[in-house]
């Protein structure tokens, strides 16, 4: 994921293509602490299911462990 700043909201909001794609973007205003030490088996522990393409960026967490 990534992070759309502020004023592109307005541009994305009003973007279509010709078959008529329309993009909603939306300010998420809840609170995301910074700053967390996760160990490394933590993040070992989280439930990746890489998808066939470039699976190392691209993955579902999964609801339950592999």
């Amino acid at each position: 994921m990534s992070v759309v700043r502020t004023d592109y909201r307005q541009e994305l909001r009003a973007t279509t293509n010709r078959k008529g794609l329309k993009i909603r973007a939306e300010l998420d205003q809840g609170h995301y602490p910074t700053g967390i030490k996760i160990s490394d088996r933590q993040l070992a522990a989280v439930p990746l299911r890489p998808h066939d393409w470039h699976g190392n960026w691209n993955y579902t967490i999964a609801s339950t462990p592999n």
